[in-house]
């Protein structure tokens, strides 16, 4: 059961006219929460709710089963000053993809490998349940060891016995014996530390980011938007795509109109998707001759050679002209005026070494490969000394102080600042897998760890660059769209700079959608308050009623020359031509905003237990009691039942 946008009922809390609350569109009802609470054991029904019916939801909420009310979702069109939606940002629950969606993460070059890939109903597994331990090994071959070692009550020789008998190796046998290996282990520090991919929109070109958040929408209806490249994606209309006309919800960008069960779009749609070399892109290629960089620093730039930026440069019509050629002022070219000469053939030694180098090795087109790297053998050399080393500091990891069971060597001094220690075994110590990753994360962590054993280190240089080709978004044109019918969703919530990820090559934003003043001109509205609090003498975050001591026509003078101050700054930076990017900078907390809340039930009982609350903010808990007011007739047994548990 869907609410028609086009009869959506509106409040507006504040009394002003501008702030709003909007029904966008809700699915299910109290009989779903019903049988989503019986279907495991094949009680659902498609009767009317019932008495028992009824005592069932006052049981699922007295007793805090919380998964069968998730499978209902509400949406509200809010529009709200910004501090109120901050206020409420943290309970949001965004729009969101199916499971099926893969998300792109990337190595430490910024290169995506098909084992780095994790679908969102994956991410959402391993953030909720953990995953497999590494060193879990198959459960029939553990009760044979402990199976034989229970039997030989404590004889001599009754571990080497275990061993043979269930083909573990020693130190497997003894973890299981000893209890220190669980089935799952908590995945949520693992998924934060991975690097998703995300664009940065300053520049257009991709980054990396991290998630924060991996969250379970229940189910809505979805529609798959299908690219010409062959690109899919499926997720429902509210989920904002990067499109060339900038972020819009895939039923905006479509012109989405839904008939029953058919969908169709009324106009051409480009999403931005991921995948396009840099140099490929002309503007990105004439940004950077613009600059006066040479081929080789654009090559640097790009992560690719030196020969493919001049042949793409060739493709653009780039090229570099005779006078740009890197000669010094002045230079006159050794053959000007000569005829008929003819050049001695004398090499010199330099010359000979610039031959060998330009034909030698990997550049000579008879290369069939050659020996290791000098990194892969100071990689090998260091994974031959890791036991010497475990050995010396007990096994113990020097960063955190705990035995795991994953320990690493690392090189006190990097190899990049000091090739001499490289091959040192006292230039070796003992981290554990996580410590490990968390010194390498820049420069600074690994000064500051080095200096932690000898305070003394100096690091020179700078560490390398991360390699790897440089990838820009590119549009591609939409093709198709279609309904999915009803499935379960899930969403991200991106920490960072840019609120955005890759899902099957699609640049999407994460979870809450809100009005950007990066693509439209924000409007004058300002929130005045009718009144103004004082602050609460013993808590710093609540505030009390004017007991008559305020001068209120002061206040809301000083509030009405900040607003028309500070919008005036604005419009001054957009007429001198200023992005809106950075002209919104100046705009105040009292300037609304709209987004889209989606809530599943659960969250959103959650959210009012918390913001329609004596502890919460005023105009906060006005918003919250039209949300309230919005949803009860839609899921009235259900509120009846949760007001009664919490008078």
């Amino acid at each position: 059961m869907t609410t028609p946008a086009a009869l959506s009922p509106t409040l507006f809390p504040l009394g002003d006219g501008i702030g709003s609350v909007a029904l966008v569109q809700h699915v299910g009802d109290d009989k779903m929460i019903v049988n989503a609470a019986r279907v495991s054991f094949g009680g659902d029904s498609d009767a009317p709710l019932n008495d028992r019916d009824e005592k069932l939801i006052r049981y699922l909420l007295r007793h805090q089963h919380g998964s069968p009310f998730e499978h209902n979702l509400i949406t509200f069109k809010v529009v709200c000053p910004i501090f109120v939606d901050r206020q409420m940002v943290r309970h949001r629950v965004g729009t969101c993809l199916t499971g099926d969606a893969v998300v792109t993460f990337v190595n430490t070059n910024g290169e995506t490998v098909p084992k780095l890939r994790k679908t969102v109903a994956e991410l959402y597994r391993m953030w909720t349940q953990g995953e497999a331990h590494s060193l879990t090994a198959p459960p029939a071959q553990v009760a044979t060891a402990l199976g034989v070692l229970r039997e030989a009550d404590g004889r001599y020789g009754a571990l080497a016995e275990a061993i043979r008998a269930s083909g573990l190796s020693r130190n497997t046998v003894k973890r299981y014996v000893s209890g220190h290996i669980v089935g799952h282990r908590n995945s949520r520090k693992r998924i934060r530390n991975m690097r998703l991919r995300v664009l940065n929109e300053d520049t257009g070109l991709f980054t990396t980011g991290h998630i924060a958040d991996v969250m379970y929408q229940g189910e809505q209806p979805v529609y798959r938007v299908m690219l010409a490249d062959g690109k899919a994606l499926t997720m429902t209309p509210h989920h904002r795509v990067l499109t060339s006309q900038g972020w819009q919800t895939m039923g905006e960008a479509l012109g989405l109109e839904i008939q029953g069960k058919t969908a169709t779009m009324s106009r051409e749609a480009f999403f931005m998707v991921n995948g396009l070399d840099v140099y490929r892109d002309r503007e990105w290629m004439a940004a950077q001759r613009a600059q006066g960089r040479s081929v080789q620093q654009i090559a640097d730039e790009a992560g690719c050679s030196y020969h493919t930026i001049r042949k793409w440069l060739k493709v653009h019509g780039l090229q570099f002209a005779h006078e740009e050629r890197a000669f010094p002022s002045g230079h006159t070219p050794w053959n000007r005026g000569k005829s008929g000469y003819r050049a001695p053939r004398v090499f010199t030694e330099e010359h000979r070494a610039a031959i060998r180098a330009a034909r030698s090795g990997e550049r000579s087109n008879f290369w069939k490969g050659g020996v290791s790297s000098e990194r892969a053998n100071i990689n090998r050399w260091t994974w031959e000394q890791s036991r010497r080393v475990h050995e010396k500091f007990q096994f113990t990891c020097q960063s955190c102080g705990e035995r795991r069971p994953e320990l690493h060597a690392h090189h006190i001094v990097p190899v990049w600042a000091d090739r001499s220690l490289a091959l040192s075994f006292d230039n070796l110590v003992t981290v554990c897998a996580d410590c490990h990753r968390n010194i390498h994360r820049s420069q600074a962590s690994e000064l500051a760890f080095a200096r932690q054993l000898n305070p003394d280190v100096i690091l020179n240089g700078e560490r390398p660059k991360p390699r790897g080709r440089k990838l820009k978004a590119h549009p591609v044109k939409v093709v198709k769209v279609e309904y999915l019918g009803i499935q379960p969703t899930y969403d991200l919530e991106v920490a960072g700079d840019w609120q955005n990820f890759v899902a099957n090559g699609i640049v999407v934003h994460n979870s809450k959608n809100e009005i950007s003043g990066r693509y439209v001109e924000m409007q004058e509205r300002n929130f005045t308050p009718t009144s103004f609090r004082k602050q609460a003498p013993s808590n710093r975050q609540a505030s009390v009623e004017d007991d008559g001591t305020l001068d209120q026509a002061a206040a809301a003078a000083v509030w009405a020359e900040a607003w028309r101050q500070a919008f005036g700054a604005y419009q001054e930076l957009l007429r001198l031509g200023v992005t809106r990017e950075q002209a919104r900078g100046v705009l105040p907390l009292s300037l609304y905003t709209e987004s889209y809340y989606t809530f599943n039930v659960r969250s959103l009982l959650h959210f009012l237990g918390l913001r329609d609350h004596e502890g919460a903010q005023y105009e906060t808990r006005l918003y919250a009691r039209a949300m309230a007011e919005l949803a009860e007739p839609l899921f009235p047994v259900t509120f009846r039942e949760w007001r009664e548990l919490h008078v």
